[in-house]
Order: structure tokens, then sequence, then C-alpha cells
């Protein structure tokens, strides 16, 4: 069988809808095929040359997430996670939009990719990205595995991208380090959709950087949580953070930033154990300086 679909919409009893459907429809033996598929709902606009459902009989769509073999090639699709919060309550807070260039293959609950292009909304960001994702559509308990290759970003995108996954207005964490820097980073995620861990060698103009960090997305707390271990090594303070009478800086410690969900507060930074090995002020070098402490709107 082959068709032309045009112009289908639909909603669920969930709630959430399809604004619009297009594509050249063939269905055969174990295969069902959309080519050239647009598909449109409130938040997303999905395009691909072909997406396709591979099964062995009728029976294996009772079973859709497990059973049905899935296969996409995404060419400037744009995915927004709000167009899963109508029906995963932990994603519902989520605002978070990106674009998306490659294939990916697998069952709902076992998906993988071996290169994914990402593009942040503003372009400012961008990475390759080959993963497996297995869990879904139980988002809470879905496992992530993957490698970032080539990822640049920019302070300003990432505060904004750091405000649209949380769910929390845009702070200024990351204001005082200079517009011009260019971030790099290249290496591994893995854990969950909500308490996702990335460990990451960092470069950019003013020095290299090593973290190993997690994302705590608290639905409970209503928190979105940076924390984790930095090691910079004679990261140049003057470049990064255009101070006057600033050099170079060696130290490593313990830190986290806390996000409050929308209209709940201010952000929150906690200093542990953190240690200067080195650091040069007004021409001169100190050493072997510790610092903890606390920042908030109401004290410091």
């Amino acid at each position: 069988l082959n068709t032309e679909v045009k112009q289908i919409t639909a909603t669920d009893k969930s709630g959430y809808g399809i604004k619009q459907l297009n594509c050249h429809l063939r269905v055969g033996k174990g295969l069902v095929e959309l080519k050239e598929l647009h598909v449109q709902d409130n938040f997303s606009t999905i395009n691909a040359n072909y997406y396709r459902m591979a099964y062995k009989s009728a029976k294996d769509f009772s079973n859709f997430t497990r059973a049905i073999i899935l296969s996409a090639d995404f060419k400037n699709t744009y995915f927004n996670f709000a167009t899963v919060g109508k029906i995963t309550s932990s994603m519902s807070d989520n605002r978070f939009g990106l674009y998306l260039n490659g294939k990916i293959k697998g069952t709902i609950s076992d998906m993988e990719s071996k290169l994914l292009s990402v593009t942040s909304e503003s372009g400012k960001t961008f990475t390759g990205i080959a993963f497996r994702i297995k869990g879904l559509p139980n988002a809470s308990n879905t496992v992530i595995k993957g490698v970032l290759n080539n990822c640049v970003t920019t302070p300003d995108d990432l505060s904004y991208i750091i405000a649209q996954f949380s769910g929390s207005p845009k702070k200024n964490a990351l204001e005082p380090i200079s517009p011009f820097t260019k971030i790099s980073l290249n290496g591994e995620i893995s854990g969950y959709f909500n308490n996702l861990n990335i460990l990451a060698n960092i470069t950019s103009s003013a020095g290299n950087a090593k973290a190993n960090i997690n994302l705590n997305n608290s639905t409970k707390k209503r928190t979105f949580i940076i924390s984790g271990k930095v090691k910079t090594n004679q990261l140049n303070l003057n470049s990064l953070l255009s101070l006057k009478n600033t050099g170079n800086l060696t130290a490593e410690g313990d830190l986290s930033m806390t996000f409050p969900k929308r209209n709940s507060g201010g952000m929150i930074v906690n200093i542990d154990n953190f240690k200067i090995n080195q650091v040069e002020f007004n021409s001169y070098n100190y050493s072997n300086i510790y610092i903890t402490g606390k920042y908030s709107p109401n004290e410091i």
C-alpha cells in the first residue's frame, strides 16, 4: 500500500495534539514507512527523510514500546521537551528546545544513535553526540549513556539552556565570564534525565579545566542543582572575567549552584573544600588558599 498523507490533525486523551502531519506512506509486510515526514505540534516541528516501524506481526503493536523497532533520519528538526511534558510529569516544567540532524534506531525502550548533530535554539551551542537511552516511556527511570564530541558553547547561551531545561528563570551565574569567551568540551554523559553526570575536559581561550559534575532536576524540591568537582590549571582570570590586576589561577574543589523553579527564590551557590594552589593578583603570586562559603540573594 502506497499513499500520500496530507494535513492530518489529532488529539489524544492526555491532551497532546498534532497540528499537522504530512508524509508519503508505505505499508508492507513487517514495515510501515513514512517518507518526507513533517509533524508539528504546539512545541516541536519534526522533519525526517524517513521514519520506519519494523515488526514481526501485528501483535507487536500491543507491546509497541518494546517490540516495534523504530528508525528515523532527522533533517532540520526542532524538538522541545515540552512536547513530552503532557505525558511525562517529570518534564512538565522543561522548555528546552534544540535542533537535530542525524539518524536514530531502536525501540522506544532502547534507542541509540551513532552520531546525532545537536544545535541550540540560538545556534551558539552545538555538538555531535553518540548515545543510548534505555527505559522510556518511564522518563524518571530512563538511563542515558553518551559521548559529547566537539561541543562548543558560550556563557550566555549556557545560562539560557540551564534556565530552559530546569524550568528556572534565567540567572546571571555565568554573567561575569566575558561574552567573547568560547567554551569547548569533550566528555561523557551518564545517568537519568533528572539526574545526569557529565565528565568533561573543557578548553577556552582563557585556559583549560576538568569537571566531574551532576545535573539534578528535583521535581520534589522544585530546584535544579549543578554540583561537582572542578580543576583548573593556569586559567587566565583576566581573559576569562575581564578583571584587571589578575593573572593565572590553578585550583580545584567542590561547588554547587541551586536554581529554584519559577518564582520560588534566587540562585544559591555553595563552595566546599575549594583550594587555590596558585593565583596571581596585583603582580603577586598567592598559594595554598582554602575557601568555603555560601552565596544567596539574602547573604554571603
